[in-house]
């Protein structure tokens, strides 16, 4: 590999350049970067912004475990500790790739754990550091968990925000596929890609490691859903690449190949913690800026709904952390995420879909008996399956459908898209009733508009009312139907489909201060009857009984009314529906 680019060694730059060179870097880490950074990072930049100050540490990290680099063992969380008796931990953690690899029981003390993490205590150690935090060492990995076991696990997933939010820095592995890759440069059994030398004329030219963000694009760490919110939560960052490391926080930033700011500082993250401060005495007032935070949620899902996962039963836990700030800091008081959706203060986000590049038909994420059931013969799958409900995830949430970018359409959260062109007025919204069994409930019970459309689609998917007139009946075309954001209308079947309502929006075009025609849609989930149904639920409709409803979400579509249109003509009626 010949690197991004080829250029003159500072050495034999014009006399006065001192930033903008760059370094020729050593097969093996030199300590003296990170350590001149992070004490850079300590002296320059405000208190409190890089990290939470000792003295304002969650308590909620007294229920942590810690790696004592020095000791080699598992302690609980140091807290107290110092001089003054109040002082608590100061700590590194580690993000990287699990690729399957769990570390030995023994493994800590026996010096023979995967070369990541036993990379990361020597980082730690060399750089001053007491302390290290790793998932797979900190938190209860047992296979088969007791009721306890597991209830903790759950407690502290809830706090990754802390964990990693409190860190004074976060080790990032952003080379290899699994936590045996280790820290590129820290062991002798892994040093970093070699860069090329060479005297021309008595000048020395050598090539440069690429550029940091595309390494880090390329990597797999930022393709992993769990490294999402690690690389969120963290504020200050030291990335070991296969080439070099560089260091970021909120404020500065610092390539090991370059003098100077080579890449710029982590605006993003500190526009996220400007408004959300781990630190309870910090915190925003109760709902404030609601709306930004949508915004932002509706970015974090997309993107945390495009990354890959290998365990399916990882799908909301791998976001618990950041869910958890957000509920302690942004919701009112009372509200919580119902399975990773803020419909509590915002129903209309039930109308999530997938975005079209997911293919014409997502798959519902499999419970672990399903995966199990799979590789049965066909006589036993078809008898196991027959009452399987898939009971681990609910259909009305993301988390109950495979890994595919979630997006909502854009007429939906007018706190979310904003225009000064568009004028948005909503109305027959779905009303959140609540969860059976508390928030981790799957059953949610809501009071909206429900429907039987009747759909033709010959070619385009259209709406059709029948209208009575004397003895003969006509057939009227209300609007278009689409499903999710698909290019065409054309993926629904001629039938008759029981739906729910969303939200009527009516959309005016607003430009230079004249209104302009105005858009009538309606936003709807398509309902599915019976949990094992495949395909679609069609040819005949459903009976709308007075007695609360039990449904599945098989999908969401949009009616497009035609100029004339009225959905009232349709006939919807107000229902209780439970969806599972």
């Amino acid at each position: 590999m010949l690197g991004e680019a080829i250029c003159l060694s500072p050495r034999d730059v014009f006399p006065g350049r001192d930033q903008g060179n760059f370094r020729f870097v050593r097969p093996m880490v030199n300590f003296d970067l990170p350590r001149g950074a992070l004490d850079s990072c300590l002296r320059a930049c405000p208190t409190g912004v890089c990290q939470v100050p000792l003295d304002q540490q969650p308590l909620e990290l007294r229920t942590t475990t810690m790696i004592d680099v020095e000791k080699r063992v598992t302690v609980p969380f140091p807290f107290g500790e110092g001089e003054d008796g109040d002082k608590r931990c100061e700590y590194f953690a580690l993000s990287y790739v699990w690729g399957g690899v769990m570390p030995h029981p023994d493994g800590l003390a026996n010096r023979t754990l995967p070369q990541t993490i036993e990379d990361a205590i020597t980082v730690t150690r060399e750089l001053g550091r007491r302390y290290l935090w790793v998932d797979a060492l900190c938190i209860d990995q047992s296979l088969s968990p007791t009721p306890a076991q597991l209830a903790r696990k759950m407690q502290q997933l809830s706090i990754m925000d802390m964990i990693y939010g409190c860190a004074a820095l976060t080790l990032v592995a952003m080379s290899g596929s699994d936590s045996n890759a280790g820290l590129a440069g820290v062991s002798e059994r892994n040093p970093r890609s070699r860069q090329w030398k060479e005297t021309i004329d008595g000048l020395e030219f050598f090539t440069v490691p690429p550029v940091t963000n595309a390494e880090k694009e390329a990597s797999g760490w930022e393709a992993r859903a769990w490294t999402l919110q690690e690389g969120l939560l963290s504020r200050r960052k030291l990335y070991f690449t296969q080439s070099q490391m560089y260091f970021q926080c909120q404020c500065l930033a610092t390539t090991e190949c370059e003098d100077g700011s080579g890449i710029s500082a982590d605006t993003d993250m500190f526009l996220f913690f400007s408004s959300l401060n781990v630190a309870p005495a910090s915190q925003p007032e109760p709902g404030a800026r609601v709306d930004w935070y949508l915004h932002g949620y509706l970015g974090l899902i997309q993107t945390y709904t495009s990354r890959k996962m290998t365990d399916p039963r990882d799908a909301l836990n791998a976001l618990r952390g950041i869910l958890s700030a957000w509920e302690r800091n942004m919701l009112p008081p009372g509200h919580r995420f119902l399975w990773g959706l803020p419909l509590t203060i915002a129903p209309q986000f039930l109308g999530w879909m997938h975005d079209r590049s997911v293919g014409s038909r997502p798959s519902r994420r499999r419970c672990q008996n399903c995966l199990f059931v799979g590789a049965l013969p066909r006589e036993q799958k078809q008898i196991k399956t027959r009452h399987c409900v898939c009971d681990d995830f609910p259909s009305w949430s993301w988390v109950g459908w495979e890994q595919g970018t979630v997006d909502i359409d854009p007429s939906l959260p007018e706190g979310v898209y904003s225009s000064e062109k568009i004028k948005r007025v909503g109305d027959l919204g779905v009303e959140i009733l609540g969860v059976d069994d508390g928030p981790e409930g799957k059953r949610l019970r809501v009071r909206g508009w429900v429907v039987n459309l009747r759909v033709r689609t010959e070619p385009f998917s259209e709406v059709i009312v029948e209208a009575r007139d004397s003895d003969q009946v006509e057939e009227n075309v209300i609007g278009s139907v689409k499903e999710r954001n698909l290019l065409h209308d054309t993926t629904i079947p001629t039938g008759v489909y029981e739906c729910l309502v969303v939200e009527r929006v009516r959309v005016a075009n607003v430009r230079q201060g004249m209104s302009g025609r105005e858009t009538v849609k309606v936003l709807m989930l398509v309902l599915d009857r019976t949990p094992d149904t495949d395909g679609w639920n069609h040819g005949g409709g459903a009976q709308l009984d007075d007695e609360m409803v039990v449904r599945e979400r098989k999908t969401m579509i949009t009616l497009t009314l035609f100029r004339g249109g009225e959905f009232e003509s349709t006939g919807p009626v107000r229902k209780m529906v439970t969806l599972v």
